[in-house]
């Protein structure tokens, strides 16, 4: 005996499976769907009981757990005679989709993220979890563990999209989780000038000392000199403050 189409998930909750057909002059043949047991120690696995259909569906199974099923037949004689079985198949079920990002330290190189949620049975086989820095093209790598990863070599100042990605013991990989934004902190313009315009206003020349075009200009200055403040327009060239 053997399977036509060999157990594989259908979803984080269900595997689905087809016996052979066999034909028998005593029939009809009925097809018997063994569920063996779960090495990864999960519940919800099902035997298919006796039937004439040779399709199974095993549902309200647990995420990313791994079943293992083989399959009988038998003839319609008075004293059914049995196939001998077919070798025993295990196969996980899907994984669950990653719930999202969550972001830790920022500086303004780098961005801590982790994933929001913890795929289950993680540790199993194939299973693993990667965080993917959209924007620049990096991800973590494939891990077993939820540690948090650093995405480093960022621009000061910019935003960056990160997406998790989570595959079942059987290596299948689910979607992307929602996508989320964070930006790097801004470094502190540099000076390249003063010139004084007039007795109340001086003009200062700045530069974006590494920072992306998304950074924003002071809204204020402070004189070191006496503590005054100052008001700051922006104009060509650079920053005109009024006292």
């Amino acid at each position: 005996m053997s399977f036509s189409t060999l157990p594989s998930n259908v979803s984080t909750s269900q595997i689905s499976m087809t016996a052979s057909f066999v034909a028998d002059i005593h029939g009809p043949v009925e097809y018997y769907l063994d569920y063996t047991g779960s090495p990864s120690f999960d519940s919800g696995g099902m035997d298919s009981g006796w039937q004439t259909s040779r399709a199974w569906l095993n549902d309200s199974l647990e995420t990313n757990g791994e079943y293992c099923y083989r399959a009988w037949a038998r003839d319609n004689s008075q004293s059914p005679n049995l196939t001998m079985p077919s070798g025993n198949v295990c196969t996980y079920t899907s994984q669950a989709v990653p719930g999202g990002i969550s972001a830790g330290t920022v500086t303004t190189t780098s961005i801590s993220v982790s994933s929001v949620s913890l795929p289950d049975n993680l540790t199993l086989d194939a299973s693993g979890l990667k965080i993917t820095n959209q924007t620049n093209a990096m991800d973590s790598g494939w891990k077993q563990n939820n540690n948090a990863w650093v995405s480093a070599g960022l621009t000061p100042a910019n935003a960056y999209t990160f997406v998790a990605t989570a595959r079942n013991g059987d290596g299948d990989i689910t979607a992307d989780s929602s996508p989320s934004t964070v930006h790097t902190l801004a470094k502190f313009p540099a000076v390249n000038s003063l010139a004084a315009v007039s007795r109340s206003v001086i003009h200062v020349e700045l530069n974006a000392n590494g920072n992306s075009g998304q950074a924003t200009n002071l809204g204020g200055m402070t004189s070191i000199t006496n503590g005054a403040e100052f008001s700051v327009q922006t104009g060509t060239g650079g920053l005109s403050c009024t006292p």
